[in-house]
């Protein structure tokens, strides 16, 4: 992937509100900021000291999709965690700038990096967000060679690399 579209990448994952469904509230997800309610909603103490993911099936490599293509994904997606026993709610990942549209994604409780895995060579995805109770959200890429010096050096602390990450 050329450099320049993995820079314009990089920032519009930052640039993206993660939106999550659950108990009849809706939770914001960012990176580089902290997440509570994910705490509250994900409950226990074995639970919420592991990490959460949130991942989406649509639109593999940054690829736009149809609508039918990405509902396919999603419900293979679906299918694929409740198999494994995930517990997981409902999202839409929101462009700050309206430049990219909605992609339906999951907030996912626990796993490990299994699952960051199974994002990278099953669904084709580029980078997840994730996190720990009490912890700024983060952005993990899920393969090398991105342009990190493209991002505000502040923004670079909430930057994780798959293979890279304890």
């Amino acid at each position: 992937m050329h450099s320049d579209r993995q820079s314009a990448l990089l920032r519009a994952y930052f640039a993206t509100c993660y939106r999550v469904s659950a108990k009849h509230r809706q939770i914001d997800i960012r990176i580089g900021r902290t997440v509570p309610e994910i705490g509250t909603l994900i409950r226990g103490r074995t639970q919420a000291k592991r990490p959460w993911y949130y991942i989406s099936a649509f639109n593999p490599e940054s690829r736009m999709l149809d609508a039918a293509e990405n509902r396919q994904r999603h419900q293979h997606f679906l299918q694929w965690l409740d198999e494994h026993g995930y517990r997981h709610w409902p999202g839409r990942a929101v462009a700050d700038d309206g430049q990219w549209p909605d992609e339906t994604g999951l907030l996912i409780a626990g796993g490990d990096m299994e699952l960051a895995r199974f994002a990278r060579d099953e669904l084709q995805q580029y980078a997840l967000v994730w996190g720990r109770h009490g912890q700024a959200a983060r952005l993990l890429l899920l393969q090398g060679g991105w342009p990190l010096q493209s991002l505000p050096s502040p923004d670079r602390q909430f930057v994780d690399i798959l293979d890279a990450t304890p």
